[in-house]
Parts: structure tokens; sequence; C-alpha cells
């Protein structure tokens, strides 16, 4: 994948790249968002016994945001998280990446093991 600067799919502010739980993903320092490619995706998600993340959206639709990777822009699916209903995730068909606004990313580390 292509480590190009990320521009926010929300409020279109340049992103900065940090790095958590050993994984380099892009949060933006103006709406505390951040951006996880394919493949940090799938490092948060391997398995780990019940410490396991899992990121499934249940009857994604086309959303309102651009994939900040995919050139041309590729409009994001938005869905419930599968075992997460209130969990609103955002997630490129196309390359497989998402985006989690403000807060949903420590939402998603909570439940991880709870199902």
């Amino acid at each position: 994948m292509d480590k190009r600067a990320v521009t926010c799919p929300k409020c279109s502010h340049q992103m900065e790249e940090m790095k958590f739980a050993g994984i380099d993903l892009d949060s933006c320092p103006f709406c505390m968002g951040c951006w996880l490619d394919a493949e940090e995706v799938s490092q948060m998600t391997r398995s780990r016994g019940n410490a396991k993340l899992k990121v499934e959206l249940t009857s994604p639709k086309q959303g309102e945001l651009n994939c900040p990777r995919c050139r041309p822009a590729q409009a994001m699916n938005v869905g419930p998280h599968v075992d997460i209903p209130t969990l609103q995730l955002d997630q490129c068909s196309k390359c497989g990446g998402v985006w989690l606004d403000r807060g949903e990313l420590t939402t998603l580390l909570s439940h991880r093991g709870n199902t």
C-alpha cells in the first residue's frame, strides 16, 4: 500500500502518523479520528484468543466520506459494527481500510473478546 500523506476524510486536515499498539496508523490532530489501512486492520484483528478484534459491518451502505487512500476517490461504506450495533464504522470496499471517528477505536477495543 502506498503510504503517501493522508488527508482526513472527515475534516480535510493533514493527518499525522502515530504508533498505537505497535501499529503505525494515521490520526487527525483536529477531529481526533484515525485511519487504519487494510494491513493495519489485519494486524489489529489477528487472532489473539479472547483478544481478537473484529472489524465487520452489517448492512453496509454507501456513506458520505471518501477513502483517503484510493485514487480516484472511492466512497466508503458505512454501517453498524456486527457486534456493536451502536458503533457506526466507515470502510472502503476497494482497499479495506477503516475510518474511525474520535472514540470509536477505544469503543472497538473495549469490546474485544466480549463477543
